[in-house]
């Protein structure tokens, strides 16, 4: 599985996007600028589905976008992302003058732990790492580890926007440097990439 960065707009947060080696499909992990992300997806490619660490609207403003290009694509969040995807005051585009509230209807709602197949035996693993916001969510694929705004290295956790919640932040960033490993890959929500574990 190849993965790629995109540095977005806003806040220049994170869009990864994980490309098969085996076929023409791909799945984009927090959507921001459909333009960047576009030109990095080989021709022909067809985007899977989308997978969303938390609902601040950095992290999901290009989803309409990306659904209006594959209407056949699935977002996997949990349901308290989902409330937020649906009301620009919880995602906070409102008070950004850019208002988001996502269009479609094809959610599938993941728990802590569950696993999805992609494919030719990549599994990407869901983890609860609420705290920042109550909705955060990490993934683990193979060695890489997207963490979202949970975890920034060198950057102080950020846990006084609303519902951020600064003991459950604690507890997430213990679970999330307890799965790294020497050869982990961090992807951060912002940020460059890690590699080497720390």
């Amino acid at each position: 599985m190849q993965v790629r960065r995109v540095i977005n707009d806003v806040f220049y947060s994170n869009t990864f996007i994980l490309i098969s080696e085996l076929n023409d499909n791909a799945w984009i992990i927090d959507p921001g600028d459909i333009d960047k992300i576009v030109e990095i997806l080989p021709k022909k490619c067809s985007v899977k589905g989308v997978f969303i660490t938390h609902y601040h609207f950095d992290h999901i403003y290009g989803l309409n976008s990306l659904t209006y290009l594959f209407p056949g694509l699935v977002v996997f969040a949990t349901e308290i992302i989902a409330t937020g995807l649906y009301s620009d005051k919880m995602n906070l585009s409102y008070y950004h003058n850019q208002s988001f509230v996502y269009q479609g209807k094809n959610l599938i709602f993941l728990s802590d732990n569950e696993v999805v197949d992609l494919d030719n035996g990549n599994k990407i693993v869901a983890i609860d790492t609420s705290g920042h916001n109550e909705s955060c969510l990490s993934f683990m694929l193979n060695n890489y580890l997207f963490t979202g705004d949970s975890y920034i290295p060198n950057v102080k956790l950020v846990t006084n926007l609303p519902r951020s919640n600064k003991e459950k932040a604690k507890k997430s960033l213990e679970r999330i440097l307890g799965l790294i490993k020497d050869d982990t890959i961090i992807c951060p929500g912002h940020g460059a990439i890690i590699k080497n574990g720390y």
